[in-house]
């Protein structure tokens, strides 16, 4: 009688146990869609940020305007060094005042980006402006792009998903 009793708590221990089992499949399947959900809107996020970047360009080596830093003119000031820069370094012949800054449309900053890689043993760096994470993954496929270059091959970034690499019209995986 004792060892049917024993058997009929071990048979409920059991199926507690399958029940609790599938439980924890479930979840764990739950999770792993979740954890899908949130990369994805990691990923979203991102391009976003790169598509509210996509018109501005970071310049480096330009020197600052000492006058214009100790007299608080800070967007006037830097607004004339970088029409000076675009001038004078990069020989752009229109009239350095007519340029806009506010909203530079894609055609002119094309034109700066491209007139950029003329800079490349100098001082001077004109670069994309993209969120860190962007970048890191862009370096991660240089090793790809340099080859791929050297081949002949016409290498580019999407301008909607800057990370993903595509090589003669086809896209490549990192």
């Amino acid at each position: 009688m004792k060892e049917t009793h024993v058997l009929w708590i071990v048979k409920g221990i059991d199926e507690s146990l399958t029940h609790l089992i599938k439980e924890v499949e479930e979840l764990r399947g739950t999770v792993e869609d979740k954890d899908k959900q949130i990369e994805y809107l990691l990923m979203q996020h991102l391009y976003l940020k790169s598509y509210c970047r996509r018109e501005n360009l970071k310049f480096f080596g330009v020197p600052e305007s000492e006058a214009s830093a100790s007299e608080g003119k800070d967007a006037v000031g830097t607004i004339d060094v970088l029409r000076d820069f675009l001038h004078d370094v990069l020989g752009f012949g229109y009239p350095k005042r007519n340029m806009e800054f506010k909203r530079v449309h894609r055609i002119d900053r094309e034109t700066v980006l491209r007139a950029g890689f003329e800079l490349k043993d100098t001082e001077y760096m004109i670069l994309q402006d993209f969120p860190q994470e962007i970048i890191k993954r862009r370096r991660k496929q240089m090793p790809k792009l340099k080859e791929a270059k050297k081949r002949g091959q016409k290498v580019s970034f999407s301008k909607s998903e800057p990370d993903k690499l595509f090589i003669d019209g086809k896209f490549i995986s990192a």
